[in-house]
């Protein structure tokens, strides 16, 4: 809040001074205890590469860690996320110049942090329906201002959150029918690992998560906007371009709030420069993509993974080393979904989204 103010003074000419706390462990005995974990001595081929592969993502994390303030972080966070291709800034630059023609926005009101949390807890009820193993609590907590978002299992919402009814239902897909879906049903295996994350999920993940939102109805313009707009600050970012100049373009192409912008452009410089939030964008256009070519989207709902684990989860399921996962999105269910769902299994554009009414 602060900081936003200092911004707003300077007439949005003088970017913010990042600071950081201590590192709460020394990296160097965080790496020894990671390396100290035996997985040479698993004999599976299968099981033995999904570990060694998060055990090199997770140095990847700690090394990322010690760097921060340095390019070196940035170097880090292109290894661990990727950057924008141009391919991928293309996409982001169509659709902020398709949105204002074709997705009218829709004004329907709020509804309160209390008011949220009663939904998402009557959404829980119909998971555990399924599986009582679906345990997450709601929790309302001053801390997170207006954030929601799903952590160990939980889904934690600011005290002052406010969501637009139109976004409520689209919200609720989100973070329980995803998130916390695919948390539980990755925590039901003797696998583990499921519900953590295997290397690399985060792309398909958020991909899913978005894609579920588009299910249950249309992704409001300010929505699509802002995973437009993500791409296009990691872009400018990764380029050189510094903090007031991104500020000042993504301000120029859209009607969003400047705190919001503000915020967004924060997320991307944080650190020593953060590609994390193109994932979001890129693992919708990737999911797409898949889909359109044939690949089930219900599967994808096993655990946190990536694409590339798909093959691998079917194998450890064909050898019973994996249980079928026992939830299954509700969005799936939903006759306007199956024939959203239909539609994009005929193979569709990002901007083919916008025209769903």
């Amino acid at each position: 809040e602060q900081s936003w103010r200092a911004f707003k003074r300077d007439h949005y000419k003088v970017g913010p001074e990042f600071v950081y706390r201590p590192f709460p462990v020394e990296p160097t005995l965080l790496k020894r205890a990671l390396f100290n974990i035996p997985i040479e001595k698993v004999e599976d081929a299968s099981l033995h590469h999904i570990f060694q592969e998060k055990q090199r993502q997770i140095e990847l994390k700690i090394a990322m860690a010690e760097r921060r303030r340095t390019r070196d972080f940035l170097h880090g966070s292109l290894s661990l996320y990727g950057g924008v291709s141009p391919e991928l800034r293309q996409q982001a630059e169509e659709l902020l110049d398709f949105l204002p023609h074709y997705c009218p926005e829709v004004e329907t009101g709020h509804l309160t942090a209390e008011e949220f949390a009663r939904m998402a807890q009557d959404e829980i009820a119909y998971y555990q329906k399924q599986y009582d193993g679906f345990q997450p609590r709601v929790i309302v907590r001053d801390d997170l201002e207006s954030a929601v978002l799903c952590d160990r299992g939980n889904l934690l919402i600011g005290a002052r959150a406010s969501v637009a009814k139109v976004r409520a239902a689209p919200l609720i897909h989100h973070e329980i029918g995803t998130h916390l879906v695919t948390y539980y049903n990755g925590k039901a295996q003797k696998l583990k690992q499921l519900s953590l994350g295997l290397a690399d999920f985060l792309e398909l993940q958020e991909g899913l998560a978005v894609l579920s939102e588009f299910l249950s109805g249309p992704l409001s313009r300010q929505r699509m906007q802002m995973l437009a707009l993500r791409v296009v600050a990691v872009d400018m970012m990764i380029s050189g371009a510094g903090f007031v100049e991104t500020f000042a373009e993504l301000r120029s192409r859209c009607k969003i709030s400047l705190r919001t912008i503000y915020e967004l452009v924060v997320r991307v410089y944080r650190g020593g420069g953060f590609t994390k939030d193109a994932v979001y964008l890129r693992g919708l256009v990737a999911l797409l993509r898949e889909l359109g070519r044939g690949m089930e989207l219900e599967p994808l709902f096993v655990g946190k993974i990536a694409r590339h684990h798909v093959p691998l989860v079917k194998e450890l399921q064909h050898r019973r080393i994996l249980e079928p996962a026992p939830l299954k999105p509700r969005i799936l269910s939903l006759p306007e979904a199956k024939e959203r769902l239909a539609v994009i299994q005929q193979g569709v554009s990002i901007t083919d989204l916008c025209r769903f009414a």
